[in-house]
């Protein structure tokens, strides 16, 4: 059951990280820098509206990944960009579009999926043995048949959320 939690944990934390935070450039031909001083090297020159990823801030600079160059921006000119994340709502009936609603469907089945199943999974492998305080041995289920299990849930929410969204489009 440890193993179940670790791996639901882990799957749930794996989609926060996914969310990352962000900016946009506000003003013209912004100078993406090798080090956080003016003096540095320009290593690129962006323009308005492109969007940043922060990798880390400090009072006046903030170290960004744009095109997968890392560099230097003064912080004064980034604006961070407010995204309407479709996952916060509460209701399947707040979604709109098909993306919207494929993610939320999926997600959902995939949890509800891979925890009701792994919960019986686990209790199947339960094996009365008196030599134990509660009367029976723990079942523990292998990495293999975790792995397994997830791939199988998220086949079926893959094809549940492609319904939801398709769904969502209509309603």
């Amino acid at each position: 059951m440890k193993n179940i939690i670790f791996f639901v944990s882990l799957t749930l934390s794996s989609l926060t990280l996914l969310a990352k935070e962000n900016y946009a450039v506000t003003t013209t031909n912004l100078n993406l820098r090798e080090k956080n001083t003016t003096n540095s090297t320009s290593l690129k020159v962006l323009n308005q509206g492109d969007t940043l990823e922060i990798l880390s801030e400090d009072s006046n600079w903030s170290k960004v990944k744009f095109d997968n160059i890392e560099g230097y921006v003064s912080t004064e000119y980034l604006s961070k960009i407010q995204v309407d994340d479709d996952l916060s709502k509460k209701t399947f009936k707040d979604q709109k579009g098909f993306i919207a609603g494929f993610k939320y469907v999926f997600i959902q089945f995939f949890i509800i999926i891979f925890i009701i199943v792994g919960g019986l999974i686990t209790y199947s492998l339960r094996k009365k043995d008196s030599r134990y305080k509660k009367g029976y041995r723990e079942g523990k289920m292998s990495e293999f048949s975790m792995l397994k299990l997830a791939f199988y849930a998220a086949a079926v929410a893959v094809v549940a959320g492609f319904i939801g969204g398709l769904i969502s489009i209509f309603h």
